[in-house]
């Protein structure tokens, strides 16, 4: 199909009359035909989105590198030392990265796992086989803790081999700093792991092979560039815990390959999600003492919204108050984004080093956090929160073999609707489920809680319209196989197209 014959077949009128009818319509007839002229326009605005995005990804396929044998020796050994087994995901999505590598073009991969299903290791896959050819691998990660964790993990897996691994954030001395900064120079540090530290101008590398960027949508366009020019081309690997809906993925992603992890490890017990109103709170702080008495730890989560931020700090505060004065030999925290960096990270390592048992905060902890022994996490208002995000609250426990409990408390005043979405966590479990839901009911800025840098706002094309979308792509690149982009092509692009993607083709 082309366009001409998909005009006729919905029976569009011309991009001007569209434009004419919505606008300005003369009569009734025309007033009619305006749902059908938004369409068109709709179908316009997706149309230049996935044509921009396969021309940026059909431009930078063109660079050929040098192929050498890659024997998988480093990887392999680590298997060997595993005390579980690969999911099958993890074990297709290694395979997937593996082929990239072995291509004579850039990899430049988007890996998506629901929270806990196993993407590090993944990662540590493609990061092994670089350096088996003299590569050095950068992985970066948005917090300090984040990365803290990153670091001990991967040493742990790689302790038998001859690999350094660098660890690089904004608490490092600065002596401590020029060594690391010449190591990585001189290609004695072979993985380095950091914040957005990484692409400061000082960081030089000797020969990076790979960049892996976690929790990917902390990061714009701009920053992953950055990493990119560190290098001549330089494998990217991107890894997010937010399950993405397959239409965002398609639109903001459009110029990366794709792999899913849709597994869990098998000795991870599913977390029991409940849901209950406010007024059961005693109930609720039993609970968390038996949790307590069996050294386990628990997270209390509390809304902090722009739009009433005054009066959700206070009731922040009060639940703190509340919990410290209940639970004072546990040595409660408080975690806000309102507190300066510095006193955040100290609340949230105090509970990740045992100096606290229960950690009361507001969003601020939703990605990144690993703690096997959290095995409770109460979200008080829950109904204020959008699907994705109490997902992604959800993951932080059940990241050991402890059975974990997910509390899903409301306020009375909840509407029908905020109870079905409820009902919806409490019954699954599936992160890509849960998404595509939340974007039939909130839309594509609640995915990842906040617009981001390079993501595509459509304002007259629907991201419900998967079929329409689908031919989109599959014209998009029928278009980019068979000729250059035409100047009509050329103009709908300028018309539509105002993200960084769409910039970069210049």
């Amino acid at each position: 199909m082309d366009t001409k014959k998909l005009i006729n077949e919905k029976k569009w009128l011309s991009f001007k009359k569209s434009l004419e009818f919505i606008h300005v319509p003369q009569n009734e007839k025309e007033m009619k035909l305006r749902s059908l002229c938004f369409e068109r326009l709709g179908f316009d605005e997706v149309y230049a989105n996935q044509l921009g995005l396969s021309i940026y990804r059909n431009k930078n396929q063109t660079i050929k590198l040098e192929n050498k044998k890659i024997e998988y020796f480093f990887f392999a050994s680590i298997l060997k030392k595993l005390d579980f087994q690969l999911t099958n995901a993890q074990i297709k999505c290694i395979n997937e990265i593996e082929n990239d590598i072995n291509k004579k073009s850039q990899m430049k991969r988007l890996l998506q796992g629901d929270v806990g299903s196993g993407k590090t290791l993944v990662a540590l896959s493609a990061i092994l086989n670089l350096i088996e050819v003299n590569k050095q691998a950068v992985l970066m990660a948005p917090t300090d803790l984040l990365c803290f964790q990153h670091f001990e993990l991967i040493s742990k897996y790689t302790s038998h081999l001859k690999i350094k691994v660098t660890l690089l954030t904004s608490k490092i001395k600065q002596v401590d700093k020029n060594k690391i900064l010449k190591d990585i120079l001189d290609g004695d540090s072979q993985i380095i792991i950091g914040t957005h530290s990484l692409i400061s101008d000082t960081v030089k590398f000797y020969n990076l092979g790979i960049a892996v960027i976690d929790e990917q949508h902390k990061f714009g366009v701009n920053q992953r560039n950055k990493i990119l020019s560190k290098g001549e081309n330089i494998h990217l690997l991107l890894l997010t815990a937010t399950p993405i809906p397959r239409s965002l993925t398609m639109t903001n992603y459009g110029d990366l390959d794709l792999s899913i992890i849709n597994e869990t490890p098998k000795n991870r017990q599913p977390i029991i999600t409940k849901v209950i109103p406010l007024e059961r709170y005693n109930e609720v702080i039993t609970a968390i003492k038996r949790a307590l008495k069996r050294k386990e730890k628990v997270y209390w989560i509390c809304p902090l919204l722009e739009m009433s931020e005054k009066l959700d700090m206070v009731a922040l505060v009060n639940r703190y108050e509340q919990l410290l004065k209940e639970f004072r030999e546990y040595s409660p925290v408080m975690a806000h984004g309102k507190m300066t960096k510095e006193e955040r990270e100290n609340s949230i390592n105090s509970f990740f080093t045992n100096k606290s048992k229960i950690l009361v905060a507001s969003t601020v902890i939703e990605v990144g956090i690993d703690i096997p022994d959290a095995t409770i996490i109460i979200i008080e208002n829950s109904e204020r929160f959008g699907l994705a995000q109490l997902h992604q609250l959800r993951g932080r426990v059940g990241r050991g073999s402890l059975q974990s409990y997910c509390i899903l408390m409301y306020n009375k005043t909840i509407s029908e609707i905020g109870k079905s979405r409820l009902h919806t966590l409490r019954n699954s479990n599936d992160g890509f489920y849960i998404a595509e839901k939340d974007l039939d009911l909130r839309g594509p800025g609640e995915i990842f809680g906040s617009k981001q840098s390079g993501e595509e706002n459509f304002r007259l094309f629907t991201l419900k319209d998967f079929e329409l979308l689908e031919i989109a792509k599959k014209l998009s690149e029928k278009n980019n196989l068979n000729s250059k982009v035409s100047y009509s092509q050329q103009i709908l692009m300028s018309i539509f197209n105002h993200d960084e993607y769409i910039q970069n083709l210049n």
